[in-house]
């Protein structure tokens, strides 16, 4: 399986609590699920953001980490958007979780990996 790269973006004016112990709970959880950040950059969709560019050498084990990690830090899903690319790249994107329940997501398998 190849590595997959994953784009976390973090809605930095929306969420609960202090913003610098969100990101760095972000940051923390996506290392303990073995993923490596491979960049950081500022971003501005819909107010201002923090994409976390996010490398991973199983894809859907990480994903599979990070989604449970999530369900347990909900001051950080509240406030966050995750893609991954597809076979094609980022032309193919799923998206794996928004912080807004209504849209629609996809899933990671083995076709898409």
């Amino acid at each position: 399986m190849a590595r997959k790269s994953f784009l976390f973006r973090f809605h930095l004016d929306s969420g609960e609590g202090p913003l610098s112990a969100r990101v760095i709970g972000l940051k923390a959880a996506v290392a303990r699920c073995g993923g490596l950040i491979d960049e950081e950059a500022a971003g501005f969709e819909d107010g201002p953001c923090l994409d976390l560019f996010v490398s991973a050498r199983d894809p859907l084990e990480f994903w599979d980490d990070m989604d449970d990690a999530l369900l347990w830090r909900p001051q950080i899903a509240r406030s966050l958007v995750v893609t991954c690319e597809g076979r094609e790249g980022w032309d193919d994107c799923r998206l794996l979780h928004h912080f807004d329940q209504d849209e629609p997501l996809g899933e990671l398998d083995d076709e898409c990996c």
